[in-house]
C-alpha cells in the first residue's frame, strides 16, 4: 500500500513537473512570424520579444502598410480577426480588428499613407472613437499662450531666463545677465536640465543644473574649462556625453550628482558603448545611435513617422523643427506654435510664442 502510494505521488509529481514545463514554454514570449490572408489583405504578423512589440505588414492593392505597437505577448497567432474597409474621397481607410490588440485605422489619401486623425471624413464616420479630444486651457504667461500642456512640465528659454510652466504653476527662473539667443549645449536628462554658463565668452568652467521638480537652480563649479566649441553626443541613463572639439576631449557629465569625468572615445550604438577614435567622432560629426521602433523625420517641411519602407504623414502643417520625442508622442514647431502628435490624441496645439517664428532650436524642454 505504502509502495503504491509512493508510486502515485511520484507519478503525480512528474505530471505536475511536465505540465509546469509545458505551461512555461506555452506562455513564455517567443519570436515568431506568420503570414495569412483576410478580406483581400495579405497580413504578415511578427512578434519581437526583445522589443516587446508586434510588427504588422498589410499588403493591399499593391500598397504596403506597416504598423508597430508595444504589447504584451499573446500565445495566440493570427491576432487580426477582421478588417473593416471604408472608402473615402480620394482614397480609403481600413481598421484592423483584434480581440487581443488595440489597433488604429490606417489610411491612404491621394496616394499618400496618412494618419487617420487627418482624415475628417473618416472621423465623422467613426465618431472619433479611436482617440481622445484634448481640452483647452486658454491661459497666458508673459509672451506664451497656453492652450494645452498634456500633463507635462515645460522650460521655455527667453534669452536670459527660463519660463517654467506646468498645469498649476507659471514662473520665471532667472539665469544670465545678458541675452543669449542660442544655447545649444543645454541638455535635458531625466528631471534635470544642464546648462553651461553662457555669460562666459569662449569657454565655461561652471554650469547650472535645474531640478524641474522643484525648479531649484544649483551653480556647479566644474573645476576645469570646457570650450563652447563642443557638442552633445547624447544621453544615457543619468549621464550626458559631451565632446570638446577644440581640446579633443570627451566628458561624461552627471548633473544630479554634479560630477564630471574625462573618458576615452566611445559611442553608444544600439544600447552598447563601442570604442571609437575621438578624431572620428569630431571629424565625422558622429553621435549616439539608438534603435527605435520607428523614426520621425521632416521631408520638405512635412512631418512623417517612418519605419522600414513606410512613411506616414502626421501633419498637414509646415513643420520647422522636431523638439522632442517622449515615448510615442512627438513635439514639433509649426510657425510660432508647439504641437503634440500622438495616436490617441491626434494633433494637439500646446504653446504659442511669436519668437518661435524665427528662432526655435533647442529652446523648449519638455518633462
Amino acid at each position: 500500500m505504502v509502495k503504491n502510494m509512493k508510486k502515485l505521488v511520484l507519478m503525480i509529481s512528474v505530471i505536475v513537473f511536465l505540465f509546469g514545463i509545458f505551461l512555461f514554454i506555452y506562455i513564455t514570449p517567443r519570436n515568431y512570424e506568420k503570414e495569412y490572408k483576410l478580406n483581400n489583405f495579405i497580413i504578415n504578423e511578427e512578434y519581437k520579444k526583445e522589443e516587446e512589440a508586434y510588427y504588422y505588414r498589410f499588403n493591399y492593392d499593391n500598397s504596403l502598410f506597416e504598423y508597430v505597437l508595444h504589447s504584451k505577448y499573446s500565445n495566440k497567432r493570427k491576432l487580426i480577426n477582421n478588417i473593416n474597409f471604408i472608402e473615402i474621397s480620394n482614397g480609403y481607410c481600413f481598421i484592423p480588428e483584434s480581440n487581443y490588440l488595440s489597433l488604429v485605422p490606417l489610411c491612404k489619401v491621394n496616394g499618400v499613407i496618412t494618419e487617420y486623425h487627418l482624415v475628417s471624413e473618416l472621423n465623422d464616420k467613426i465618431a472619433n472613437k479611436y482617440y481622445d479630444n484634448a481640452s483647452s486651457l486658454n491661459r497666458k504667461y508673459k509672451s506664451i499662450l497656453i492652450n494645452n500642456l498634456n500633463n507635462r512640465k515645460f522650460l521655455v528659454w527667453n534669452y536670459k531666463s527660463f519660463y517654467y510652466i506646468d498645469q498649476n504653476v507659471s514662473k520665471e527662473i532667472k539665469m544670465f545677465d545678458t541675452d543669449h539667443y542660442q544655447i545649444p549645449l543645454a541638455t535635458k536628462i531625466n528631471s534635470y536640465l544642464f546648462i553651461p554658463n553662457y555669460d562666459n565668452e569662449y569657454n565655461f568652467s561652471d554650469a547650472f543644473v535645474i531640478n524641474v521638480n522643484n525648479q531649484k537652480v544649483n551653480k556647479w563649479d566644474l573645476e576645469r574649462e570646457i570650450y563652447f566649441e563642443s557638442r552633445v553626443l547624447g544621453t544615457y541613463d543619468k549621464s550626458i556625453y559631451l565632446v570638446d572639439e577644440k581640446e579633443e576631449l570627451l566628458y561624461e557629465i552627471v548633473p544630479h550628482k554634479e560630477k564630471l569625468r574625462k573618458i576615452k572615445g566611445q559611442l553608444l550604438t544600439d544600447g552598447e558603448f563601442v570604442k571609437t577614435d575621438i578624431k572620428d567622432i569630431i571629424n565625422k560629426k558622429l553621435k549616439f545611435e539608438t534603435q527605435n521602433l520607428f523614426d520621425y523625420e521632416l521631408v520638405e517641411g512635412k512631418l512623417y513617422k517612418s519605419f522600414n519602407e513606410t512613411k506616414i504623414l502626421l501633419s498637414q502643417k509646415e513643420v520647422t523643427n522636431i523638439v522632442d520625442v517622449i515615448d510615442n508622442e512627438i513635439y514639433y514647431i509649426s510657425d510660432d506654435t508647439l504641437y503634440l502628435y500622438s495616436e490617441l490624441k491626434g494633433e494637439v496645439k500646446l504653446l504659442t510664442n511669436f519668437e518661435w517664428s524665427f528662432n526655435n532650436d533647442n529652446l523648449i524642454f519638455i518633462y
